[in-house]
C-alpha cells in the first residue's frame, strides 16, 4: 500500500487568500487588537500584516521559533507513541516556520507561521499516515495511535511486503549559512530595497519594475524508530522580480525580463543589495526597451529552428523530464491524481538513448540551491547524482519504500541500492515523496552565448521567457507559452510574433536539441507543480542554458 494515499491535505496561502486575510489583520490593528501571536495559542497556520515602515526585525512581529530541543522531544514523543501502539516503524517530521511575503510596488507584507508535524507508520505491508498542528503531546500520541490503527487494517488488505531501502542512522544537527537574514532585517529596510529596484528601472525611460518576494526560514526536525534524529535549519527565497517594457499603443504584449542575479534558491539578502544591482536593474530596462521597438507581426504556423533562453528551457525541462522521473509518477500511484509518467516503465527507459546526446541532467541538493538539505525528509544524507547522461536516463527520484524498484539497474551498474536523498516534503503535514528538487542541466562550450546560438542559427526564432509550461496528464506533451517570441533572420531579430504557442512531444523535444549555451546563458529558475490531493504549488527549481533546437512547432492562439 503507498503511505502516499493517506495523506491528511491542508491548505497554503495563495496570494488572493494574502490579501483577502491582510484586510481582515488591518481591521484588527486599527482596533487595538494584539497581532503577536503565542505559540501555545496559534493554529497551524496564522498570518499577521507588517508596517512597511516597521522599523523592528520581521521575526519580532511574530511568536518566537519553538526551541529546537521541544520539537526534538515532541518528535521522539510521537515515535515511542507509536511503537508502543505496535508500529513496526515510524518516522516524524516536526516542523516550525515563517514565510516572509513582500508585494510591489506598494510592498503589502505579511508573515506566515506553520507549527506542523506529520507521523508516518508501518505494521506490516500496511502504510498510514497521521497530520496535525496542535504541538502537545497528547495531541501527537493520539495521532500516532490512529495512524496505527489504520496501518493494522490496511496491513490485512495488503497482497505483498514492500521492501523499505535500509538508509544509516543519523543524528545531529546542520544550519543553512545564510549571510543576510531577512527576517533579522526590518520591514522598512526590505522595502527600501525593493523601491530602490524600481526608482531604477523608473530612470530609463518607457521601463516598469513589478516584484514579489517570498522567503521560508524553516526549523525541521526528524525522528525515525530506527534511532535517526535530526534538526536543520532552513532557509529558502522565491523572487519574482520583473523588468518590462511600457505596452506600446497597437501591441498585444510588451517585452518582459527577470532580474538577473536574484536567484532562485536558499538565499537570504544575497546579491539583492549593492549598487551593482542598481546597474542590473538599469541594464535589463534597457534591453526590454530595445526589444520591444521591433514591429509586432502575427504568428506565422509551422515548424522552424529556434533558440530559447535559460529561463523557458528551465521550465520545460522541470515541467517535463523532471516530473516524469518521479518514481509515484511512473509506478502509477499517481495516476487518478497529478497523472503518470512517458518515461515508464523504467525497464524500457534506463540506458537507452532517448534524447540528444547533449543533455546532461543532474540533481543537486547541496548550498546554495534551492531545496538545499543535509538530509532529505526520510533522514537520508543527500547527494548529487546524475538523472540524464548524455541523453540517457540513468536514475529516478526515490523515497525508501520504492527505491527497491531500481534494484536490478543498480545492481548493473555496479552500485549499491540505495534512496539517495530525493524524498521531500514541502509541509511537515505531507507524506515524503521522491521529487526533483534541483535540477542542473550541463553547459556547452564556452563562448556560446545567446547571441553566438542565434547567429549560428541563422533563420528561426527566438523564444525569451515562459509564461507557463504546461503538460498532459501522461507528461508525453505539451505546451510553452511564450513572453516574448522574434522572428530571426540571418543571425539577427527582425520582428516580435504576436500569438503564438509552442507544441512538443516531451521525447521529440528533447531529442532536437542541436546546441547548448555555455555558463554565461544559466539563469535559475522553477516551475511550479501540482501534486496530488495537496493541491499545493510545489517548486521544482533548475539551473538550465540556453539552447538551440533543429525544430519547435508553433501554432496560432
Amino acid at each position: 500500500m503507498n503511505p502516499s494515499k493517506h495523506q491528511s491535505s491542508k491548505h497554503h496561502p495563495s496570494r488572493r487568500d494574502f490579501v483577502a486575510r491582510s484586510s481582515m489583520l488591518l481591521a484588527g490593528a486599527a482596533l487595538g487588537i494584539p497581532r503577536a501571536l503565542h505559540a501555545s495559542s496559534r493554529g497551524p497556520l496564522d498570518a499577521i500584516l507588517l508596517p512597511v515602515n516597521g522599523r523592528q526585525p520581521v521575526l519580532s512581529y511574530g511568536p518566537e521559533l519553538l526551541d529546537p530541543a521541544h520539537l526534538r522531544a515532541l518528535a521522539q514523543h510521537g515515535i515511542d507513541a507509536a511503537m508502543q501502539a505496535g508500529a513496526s516503524y515510524a518516522d516524524i517530521r516536526v516542523g516550525d516556520s515563517r514565510t516572509l511575503t513582500m508585494y510591489g510596488p506598494g510592498f503589502l507584507s505579511g508573515l506566515w507561521f506553520e507549527l506542523l508535524y506529520g507521523l508516518r507508520v508501518r505494521v506490516g505491508g500496511g502504510w498510514a499516515f497521521a497530520a496535525g498542528g496542535r504541538m502537545t503531546t497528547d495531541a501527537i500520541a493520539q495521532s500516532a495511535r490512529s495512524a496505527v490503527d489504520t496501518a493494522r487494517g490496511l496491513d490485512k488488505l495488503s497482497a505483498q511486503q514492500h521492501d523499505f531501502v535500509p538508509a544509516p542512522v543519523v543524528t545531529g544537527e546542520w544550519t543553512a549559512p545564510i549571510r543576510q537574514d531577512p527576517f533579522t532585517t526590518a520591514p522598512d529596510d526590505l522595502a527600501q530595497i525593493l523601491g530602490a529596484y524600481t526608482d531604477a528601472a523608473h530612470h530609463v525611460p518607457d521601463a516598469d519594475l513589478t516584484s514579489e518576494m517570498r522567503w521560508t526560514k524553516d526549523v525541521r526536525v526528524f525522528a525515525s524508530s530506527e534511532g535517526s534524529l535530526v534538526t536543520q535549519h532552513l532557509m529558502t527565497r522565491i523572487p519574482k522580480i520583473r523588468v518590462s517594457a511600457m505596452n506600446l499603443p497597437g501591441r498585444r504584449t510588451a517585452a518582459a525580463l527577470p532580474l538577473s542575479g536574484v536567484l532562485y534558491g536558499s538565499y537570504g539578502l544575497d546579491g539583492m543589495v549593492g549598487a551593482d544591482v542598481q546597474e542590473r536593474v538599469r541594464a535589463t530596462a534597457e534591453e526590454c526597451v530595445r526589444l520591444n521597438q521591433y514591429p509586432e507581426v502575427p504568428v506565422e504556423v509551422g515548424r522552424f529552428p529556434a533558440v530559447v533562453d535559460s529561463s523557458a528551457l528551465g521550465m520545460a525541462l522541470a515541467a517535463t523530464i523532471g516530473q516524469a522521473l518521479g518514481m509515484d509518477r511512473v509506478l502509477g500511484n499517481e495516476a487518478d491524481e497529478t497523472g503518470t509518467s512517458s518515461l515508464a516503465p523504467i525497464e524500457s527507459i534506463l540506458g537507452q538513448p532517448l534524447f540528444s546526446p547533449l543533455l546532461t541532467v543532474t540533481a543537486d541538493r547541496s548550498m546554495p540551491h534551492m531545496g538545499a538539505v543535509k538530509w532529505d525528509d526520510e533522514g537520508v544524507p543527500t547527494e548529487t547524482f546524475p538523472v540524464v547522461n548524455a541523453g540517457r536516463v540513468v536514475d529516478y527520484f526515490t523515497t525508501r519504500s520504492n527505491a527497491s524498484q531500481l534494484s536490478t539497474w543498480y545492481a548493473t551498474q555496479g552500485r549499491p541500492l540505495a534512496s539517495r536523498g530525493s524524498a521531500f516534503s514541502l509541509s511537515p503535514s505531507y507524506v515524503p515523496r521522491g521529487l526533483a528538487t534541483h535540477l542542473i542541466m550541463a553547459t556547452g562550450a564556452e563562448g556560446m552565448t545567446l547571441d553566438a546560438l542565434v547567429k549560428g542559427m541563422g533563420n528561426g526564432l527566438l523564444l525569451r521567457g515562459v509564461a507557463d509550461v504546461t503538460t498532459d496528464n501522461g507528461l508525453n506533451g505539451g505546451a510553452m507559452y511564450p513572453i516574448m517570441l522574434y522572428t530571426v533572420k540571418r543571425g539577427q531579430i527582425v520582428n516580435s510574433i504576436r500569438g503564438g504557442l509552442v507544441q512538443f512531444g516531451m521525447k521529440s523535444l528533447w531529442k532536437a536539441l542541436a546546441a547548448v549555451g555555455d555558463a554565461s546563458t544559466v539563469e535559475p529558475t522553477a516551475h511550479d507543480f501540482y501534486l496530488s490531493e495537496t493541491f499545493t504549488a510545489l517548486p521544482i527549481p533548475v539551473s538550465a542554458p540556453a539552447a538551440q533546437f533543429r525544430q519547435l512547432d508553433v501554432i496560432q492562439t
